[in-house]
C-alpha cells in the first residue's frame, strides 16, 4: 500500500488528541452562530416596530379632534412603540459587540489549533508509513525467497511490476510440474506471525490517534481486514496445494493420467459446448454414452464423488436441451413431440415445474448459454475438484451462489432497508433534541440504541438467508425494540405535545417494519419447505419400501421412506401399488390416496396462500401483543405443514385415522388462522369506533354557541331601546312655578309657544323612530339568526351510542344510517344568513351611549353598546360556520370507522350474501361523497380527510380478502361433500400437457335417479371454453388446442362432438367421429385454429353428443380474437450509417407500437453470426419491454465503435411477443 496520495489530504484527518478542543472550538462556533441569528431576528423586529411606531404616530395625528380617551389610547400606544424600538437598537448593539468579540476570540484559537493539528497529522502518517513499509519488506523477502529469484537493484519499492511476473512465472512452472517444487508451510506460519503482530500496532496507532468515523480509521482497519484475509488465504491455498500434490502421487490418479480416461472428459465437452439446439439428438447420444463409460473410470474412495458429479452434469444438459426444445416447438409452431430426441434422458431428471412460456424460456437458455461453458470445463479439473473437497459440486457452485445472492435480496434485504428506515428517523430524532433531552427522554433513547446496535452485533451474522428473521424473532429483540419505541412516544407526547404528529408516523412506520419482517419469515418458511419438497423430489425411493410398517417406522429419519409428498409418485404407482390388497378393500384404499393427494394440494396451496391473505390485511394496526400472537400461531401452522409433509411417513396416513385427522386439523388451523385474524381487526376497529364516536359527541358546540346568540340578541335588543328612550328630546315645562305668581309678558308667550311647537315635533319624530326600529335590517338579522340556530341545534343531534350499537354488522349498519348523510353540510350552511349580515349598512356612526345623536339619521347611528352586542353576533356566527365544518369532519371520520367496522364484522362470517354486497356498495358510496365535500384549509382537516381515505381503502382490501377468502373455502367445502364426482387420480395429470393454460377439460357425470326422478348425465363446466387467444391474420402456422373428456359414469362411453350449427366458413377444424370413452378414463380431442384470413373476434359453440341418443347443448365454446398485427415496426433496418473508430457510444432508437387493447411484454435478442470476430460492441438498451394498451415505446439499440479498425457490423434483432392471452 502507497499512502503518499494521502499528503495533499492529510489536513482533513481528526485526532483524538485535539478532540476537546475540537469540541470547544465548535461550541464557540455554534454559540456564535446563535448570536447571529438572534441579531438578524432583533434587526427585524426594529424594522417592524420602527414602522409600527410611524403609524401610530399617523395615527394619532389623524384623531387629534377625538375624544380624550382615544386620543390617551393612541398616545400610549405611541410611547409603547417608541420605547420598544430603543430597547431593540441597545440590544442590537450589544449584540454586535459581543459577536465581535467571540470573533476575534475564536480566530486566535482556531490559530493555535490549526498549527498543532498540522503537527499530530505530520507525526501521524510517518509513523504509520514505517509499519506498512515493514509489512511490505517481510512480504517481499518472503515472496523472493519462495521463488528464489531476488529483485534486482536498481527496482523501485513502489514497482511491484517485476515482482508480480516473477510470481506468474513460477505459478506457471508449477502448475506444469507441480511435484518439483514443496512449499515449506512453517515459514508461510512464521511470516503470518509477524505481520499480524504488525497489523495489530497499526490498528492500535490508529485507535488511539484517530477519531472512529474519520475515513482514513475506516480504511486503515479494511486494510488490515485484507492483509488478514491474503494471510489466511495463503496458509489455506498451501495446505490445498500440498493436499493436491499428494493426490497426484496417489495410485488410482496415476492409473486414470495412463489410461487416458481424460480424452473422455474432453470429447464430453467438445459435443454439448457450441450446438446445443442444432443436434439435440447428438448431444443426447453422445452424453449417454460418455457418462455410461465414465461409470467406471474410477473405482475406490472417489468413485462415488465423480459418479455423482457426472450425474449432476447429465441432469443439467437434459434440461438444458429439454428447454432448447421446448422453445423451438413455440417458436416454429412444430406439432411433433422433441422426446424422442432425448436419448438416455429419464423423465425423473426433467424438471417438472419448467415453464412453458416463450419468454420464460428464453430468459431459462440466456441463463443455461452463461453457465454451459463453465460446467462443462469444469469436468476436466476433477483432480482438483477431488482435492480440493469444499467446492467437490462444481456444477452447482454457481448456482449455489446466485441463489444465495437471490435469498438474501428477496427474504432479508426488504426487512433490513425498513430496519435501517426506522433507525434513521431515531437517529435524526435525537439529533434534533438532543440539546434539550430530558432525564427519561435519554434513558429509552439509550435504550433504543442499545437495541439497534444488536443488529451489527456478531450474533446477527448472516449465516442462513432463509432462517435469518426467524433467529431475530425468536430472541425477541424486535418485540424489546416495539416496546421501548412505545415508551419513548409515550414520553414525547407528554413533554413536547407538539411533537404528536412526528411520534404517530414514528409508531407507524415500526408497524409497517413489523408487518415486513412477518412477510420475510413468511417468505423464509414457504422457501424452505419448498427446498426440503424438491431436495425429496430429487431421492430415488422404492415403491416396495411404502407399505412396509417396520421400515417406515425404524428408518423415519432416512429417504427412502415415502412421505405424504410423495403422495403423487406413489399414485403413479397405484397398480403395483394396490395388488397385493383385496378387492373389498382395494376402493378404501385408493379412496383414502386419493383423498390424501387432496388434503397435500390444499395443505400446499394453504401454506402459500398464507403470505397473500395476510398481507392484504391491515395487520400493521395490530397492538404488540396480537401481532407477536399471530406471528407465533403463523410459526406453529408452518412447523405443523412441513412435520406432514416431509416427516412423518406416509403409511401412517394411510392405515391410521390420527394422522389423517390431523391433517384436516392443519387445514383448519390455516382457515382459523385468518379467523382470529379477523376477529382481532374487528376488536381493534369497534374499540376505535367507539372512541372516535365519543370525540365527535364532544366535539358539538351548538347549544353553547345557541345561548351565546341568544345572550347577544338580549343585549342588542336592551341596547338598542337605551339608545331610543335617550334619542331624549328635552319637554320644557309648560309652566314654571316660581312665575305662577307673575304675569306674563309678551316675550314669555312667544318662547313658550315655541316650546311648545317643539314638543310637538320630538313626539311625532318618537313616532317615527319606533317605526324605522321595527324595520333596521339589523334586527331582522339577528332574528333570524336566532331562529336558525334553533334549527341547526335540532339538526346536528346527535345519538347516544349504546353497547348493542357495535355488537354485529347489522347493528353498525343501522348505526350507520341513522347519522346524517353528506347533504347534511350544505343544509347546516344555508341556514347562516351571510346575505343578510351583508345588507346591515357598513357605513354606522357610533357614538357614546350617553349620546343622543340627534344631527344623525336614526337608523344611521349605533351606541358602542350596541355596536358590541352586534359583534358577538357576528363572531358567533363564524363559529357556528366554522363549527359546521368540523361536525361534518368529525362525521365524516365516524361513518368511515363505522364502514370499516362493518366489514371487519362481517369477516367472522363464513360468507358475503347478496345483502352484504348491497349494504358494502351503500355504504362506499356514501364514504366516497363524504370524502368530495369541501373542507376548510386547515392541517388537522386534511389529516383526517387522509385518515378517511385510509379507512376507506382498508374497509376495500379486508372485502376484497374476505370475498377471495369464502370463496376458496366455500370450494373446499364443495369439493368435500361430492358423493358422485370421483377424483381424478392424479390431478396433476389433466393439466400436464396443457399449452399455455388454454386447453380445456370437461367432465362427464351421472346423478342416479330414484322411481320418481330419471337419471340425468350432466357435463362440468358448462360450458367450457377453448381460448386461443390472439392469432394474427395471413400467417400460416396452425394453432391447436385440447379438449379433454373425463369419464366420471360407472360405464363405458361414446362421445363425438355435433356442429350442425357451424358457419359455413370458419376456421375451427375439430372431427366428429365417435370416440371410446372407458369408464374412469379421459380422451383427447384436438382443435385446430386454420390460418385466419379476416379481422374478427371468433366464438362458436359446440353440443356433445353422448351414445348417439343424449346431447348436452352448448357444452363447448371454442373463441379466437384475430387481429392482422400485434406490434408495429416502423422499420425492418436500424441504420447507424457511417460511425467515425474511437467514438463515443452512440443509441439509435425505433417505436414500437402495441396496437391491441390490451398490454404486450416483448422479450428482445441480439442473433450475431456465427463468425463474429467483431471489435466493436453492439447491444440492446432494454431487452425487455412492456407495452400498454393503444400506446408506443422506444426500443433502442447501441453501438460502442472499436479503436481504429474498420468493419462492418451486421446483426438480427429477434422480437418474442407476450400478449396475456398469448
Amino acid at each position: 500500500m502507497n499512502l503518499d496520495d494521502f499528503y495533499e489530504n492529510i489536513h482533513l484527518l481528526t485526532m483524538t488528541t485535539l478532540q476537546e478542543k475540537d469540541v470547544e472550538l465548535q461550541k464557540m462556533k455554534t454559540n456564535i452562530y446563535h448570536l447571529e441569528q438572534d441579531l438578524i431576528k432583533d434587526e427585524e423586529d426594529l424594522i417592524k416596530i420602527s414602522q409600527d411606531y410611524e403609524n401610530a404616530e399617523i395615527e394619532l395625528e389623524c384623531n387629534r379632534r377625538e375624544s380624550h380617551s382615544v386620543r390617551d389610547r393612541l398616545q400610549q400606544m405611541v410611547d409603547k412603540c417608541l420605547k420598544t424600538k430603543n430597547n431593540i437598537e441597545i440590544q442590537i448593539q450589544k449584540k454586535k459587540e459581543k459577536i465581535s468579540i467571540d470573533k476575534d476570540l475564536l480566530n486566535d484559537k482556531l490559530s493555535t489549533y490549526k498549527s498543532r493539528l498540522k503537527q499530530e497529522q505530520d507525526q501521524w502518517l510517518v509513523e504509520t508509513l514505517n509499519y506498512v513499509k515493514s509489512i511490505s519488506e517481510k512480504i517481499t523477502t518472503y515472496i523472493t525467497d519462495l521463488i528464489n529469484k531476488p529483485l534486482p537493484n536498481n527496482t523501485s519499492k513502489t514497482d511491484i511490476l517485476p515482482l508480480l511476473n516473477d510470481i506468474v512465472h513460477f505459478c506457471r512452472q508449477n502448475l506444469l510440474e507441480p511435484t518439483k517444487t514443496i512449499i515449506d508451510s512453517t515459514k508461510i506460519q512464521s511470516m503470518k506471525e509477524f505481520i499480524t503482530s504488525e497489523l495489530e500496532h497499526i490498528k492500535k496507532h490508529v485507535k488511539n490517534k484517530i477519531i472512529d468515523n474519520d475515513p482514513m480509521y475506516s480504511f486503515m482497519f479494511f486494510y488490515c481486514d485484507l492483509i488478514y484475509m491474503g494471510l489466511d488465504s495463503l496458509v489455506h491455498s498451501t495446505s490445498s496445494w500440498n493436499k493436491y500434490i499428494d493426490t497426484l502421487k496417489t495410485t488410482q490418479i496415476i492409473a486414470y493420467a495412463q489410461n487416458k480416461k481424460k480424452i473422455i472428459l474432453y470429447e464430453l465437452n467438445r459435443c454439448t459446448n457450441d450446438e446445443l439446439l442444432k443436434y439435440a439428438y447428438e448431444i443426447s447420444r453422445q452424453v449417454h454414452t460418455k457418462v455410461t463409460k465414465l461409470d467406471m473410470a474410477f473405482t475406490g474412495q472417489y468413485s462415488k464423488h465423480i459418479q455423482y458429479l457426472i450425474r449432476e452434469f447429465k441432469r443439467f444438459v437434459g434440461n438444458l436441451l429439454y428447454a432448447g426444445c421446448l422453445y423451438s416447438q413455440l417458436q416454429y409452431g412444430v406439432r411433433e413431440p422433441f422426446n424422442e430426441y432425448l436419448v438416455g434422458i429419464e423423465n425423473d431428471i426433467i424438471d417438472s415445474r419448467l415453464s412453458r412460456s416463450e419468454s420464460d424460456l428464453l430468459n431459462l437458455l440466456e441463463t443455461c448459454e452463461l453457465q454451459l461453458k463453465s460446467h462443462s470445463d469444469a469436468l476436466i479439473y476433477q483432480t482438483l475438484h477431488i482435492a480440493f473437497t469444499f467446492s467437490s459440486n462444481s456444477f452447482s457452485l454457481f448456482d449455489e451462489i446466485n441463489r444465495s445472492v437471490k435469498e438474501l435480496i428477496q427474504l432479508v434485504l426488504p426487512s433490513a432497508h425498513l430496519i435501517n428506515r426506522s433507525w434513521l428517523t431515531i437517529d435524526t430524532l435525537i439529533n434534533k433534541i438532543c440539546q434539550k433531552v430530558t432525564v427519561e427522554e435519554g434513558e429509552i433513547l439509550k435504550q433504543l440504541c442499545k437495541d439497534f446496535l444488536k443488529f451489527v452485533d456478531e450474533t446477527c451474522e448472516i449465516n442462513n438467508q432463509s432462517d435469518f428473521i426467524n433467529k431475530q424473532l425468536e430472541s425477541d429483540l424486535f418485540k424489546i425494540i416495539w416496546e421501548h419505541i412505545e415508551q419513548l412516544i409515550k414520553i414525547l407526547v407528554k413533554n413536547r405535545p407538539a411533537m404528536k404528529i412526528f411520534s404517530e408516523n414514528l409508531i407507524n412506520r415500526w408497524h409497517r417494519t413489523m408487518k415486513e419482517i412477518f412477510r420475510g419469515f413468511i417468505q423464509a418458511r414457504k422457501f424452505n419447505i419448498q427446498r426440503q419438497l424438491e431436495w425429496n423430489q430429487r431421492n430415488v425411493k422404492q415403491i416396495s419400501t411404502l407399505l412396509n410398517i417396520e421400515d417406515a417406522t425404524t428408518k423415519t429419519k432416512t429417504n427412502s421412506v415415502y412421505r405424504l409428498a410423495d403422495i403423487e409418485r406413489a399414485l403413479q404407482q397405484k397398480t403395483r401399488l394396490l395388488a397385493d390388497v383385496d378387492a373389498d378393500h382395494r376402493l378404501i384404499r385408493l379412496n383414502r390416496l386419493q383423498h390424501l393427494e387432496i388434503v397435500y394440494q390444499l395443505t400446499i396451496g394453504g401454506i402459500d396462500n398464507l403470505e397473500s391473505i395476510l398481507m392484504n390485511m391491515p395487520i400493521h394496526h395490530m397492538d404488540l401483543s396480537s401481532f407477536f400472537k399471530l406471528l407465533n400461531s403463523t410459526r406453529d401452522l408452518y412447523k405443523s405443514s412441513e412435520i406432514n409433509l416431509l416427516e412423518q411417513p406416509l403409511i401412517h396416513f394411510i392405515n391410521g385415522n390420527s394422522m389423517f385427522n390431523n391433517s384436516f386439523q392443519l387445514l383448519d388451523g390455516i382457515y382459523r388462522l385468518e379467523q382470529s385474524v379477523f376477529q382481532v381487526l374487528y376488536e381493534a376497529a369497534k374499540v376505535e369506533a367507539e372512541n372516535r364516536f365519543n370525540e365527535f359527541q364532544d366535539s358539538i358546540k351548538f347549544e353553547s354557541i345557541f345561548d351565546m346568540v341568544k345572550s347577544a340578541i338580549n343585549q342588542w335588543d336592551n341596547a338598542c331601546q337605551s339608545f331610543m328612550k335617550l334619542h331624549y328630546y328635552a319637554v320644557k315645562s309648560f309652566a314654571d312655578p316660581e312665575l305662577m305668581n307673575f304675569a306674563p309678558t309678551d316675550s314669555d308667550i312667544s318662547q313658550s309657544l315655541l316650546d311648545l311647537n317643539e314638543q310637538i315635533n320630538n313626539r311625532l319624530n318618537e313616532r317615527s323612530d319606533d317605526e324605522a326600529w321595527k324595520t333596521l335590517i339589523a334586527n331582522s338579522t339577528a332574528q333570524k339568526f336566532k331562529n336558525n340556530m334553533n334549527q341547526i341545534v335540532q339538526l346536528s343531534q346527535c345519538l347516544r351510542l349504546t353497547s348493542n350499537d357495535l355488537s354485529n354488522s347489522t347493528n353498525v349498519y343501522n348505526l350507520f344510517n341513522k347519522l346524517p348523510k353528506p347533504e347534511i353540510q350544505n343544509n347546516l350552511l344555508d341556514l347562516i344568513p351571510f346575505k343578510d349580515f351583508s345588507a346591515v349598512a357598513q357605513n354606522i356612526h357610533i357614538v357614546d351611549d350617553t349620546e343622543s345623536a340627534l344631527e344623525y339619521e336614526f337608523s344611521r347611528v349605533w351606541t358602542r353598546s350596541m355596536d358590541r352586542s352586534f359583534q358577538s353576533i357576528i363572531k358567533c356566527r363564524d363559529q357556528v360556520y366554522s363549527d359546521i365544518y368540523l361536525y361534518v369532519d368529525q362525521l365524516r371520520l365516524n361513518k368511515c370507522q363505522l364502514f370499516l367496522l362493518y366489514v371487519c364484522a362481517n369477516t367472522l362470517s363464513n360468507n358475503i350474501t347478496s345483502n352484504i354486497q348491497s349494504n358494502f356498495n351503500t355504504m362506499l358510496a356514501e364514504c366516497i361523497r363524504f370524502c368530495e365535500l369541501k373542507y376548510l384549509d386547515r392541517s388537522e382537516y386534511i389529516k383526517h380527510l387522509e385518515e378517511c381515505q385510509r379507512l376507506i381503502r382498508e374497509a376495500q382490501r379486508i372485502h376484497r380478502t374476505m370475498k377471495r377468502s369464502s370463496n376458496n373455502w366455500a370450494e373446499v367445502n364443495d369439493l368435500f361433500d361430492l358423493s358422485s364426482f370421483k377424483i381424478e387420480t392424479n390431478l396433476n395429470n389433466a393439466f400436464l400437457y396443457s399449452q399455455m393454460s388454454r386447453d380445456t377439460h370437461l367432465w362427464l357425470v351421472e346423478n342416479i335417479g330414484s322411481d320418481t326422478t330419471p337419471t340425468i348425465m350432466t357435463c362440468h363446466p358448462k360450458p367450457a371454453i377453448l381460448d386461443f387467444g390472439v392469432a394474427l391474420t395471413g400467417i400460416h402456422q396452425r394453432m391447436i388446442q385440447r379438449i379433454f373428456i373425463h369419464n366420471e359414469v360407472d360405464r363405458d362411453l361414446k362421445v363425438k362432438i355435433d356442429r350442425s350449427t357451424k358457419l359455413t366458413d370458419t376456421p375451427f377444424d375439430v372431427t366428429s367421429d365417435n370416440l371410446q370413452l372407458t369408464s374412469g378414463d379421459i380422451c383427447e380431442l384436438e382443435v385446430m385454429l386454420r390460418p385466419p384470413t379476416n379481422i374478427c373476434s371468433l366464438k362458436e359453440s359446440w353440443d356433445l353428443v353422448v351414445d348417439n341418443q343424449i346431447k348436452l347443448s352448448n357444452t363447448l365454446q371454442a373463441q379466437a380474437e384475430i387481429v392482422e398485427i400485434d406490434l408495429k415496426i416502423p422499420a425492418e433496418t436500424i441504420d447507424f450509417g457511417l460511425i467515425p473508430c474511437n467514438g463515443h457510444r452512440i443509441v439509435d432508437y425505433i417505436q414500437l407500437e402495441n396496437i391491441l387493447p390490451y398490454p404486450v411484454r416483448i422479450k428482445a435478442r441480439l442473433k450475431l453470426p456465427e463468425t463474429n470476430q467483431r471489435h466493436s460492441i453492439l447491444t440492446i438498451v432494454n431487452n425487455e419491454l412492456t407495452i400498454p394498451a393503444k400506446s408506443k415505446i422506444s426500443f433502442g439499440t447501441a453501438l460502442e465503435p472499436s479503436n481504429n479498425i474498420e468493419e462492418d457490423i451486421e446483426a438480427d434483432v429477434f422480437l418474442a411477443v407476450d400478449t396475456p392471452k398469448n
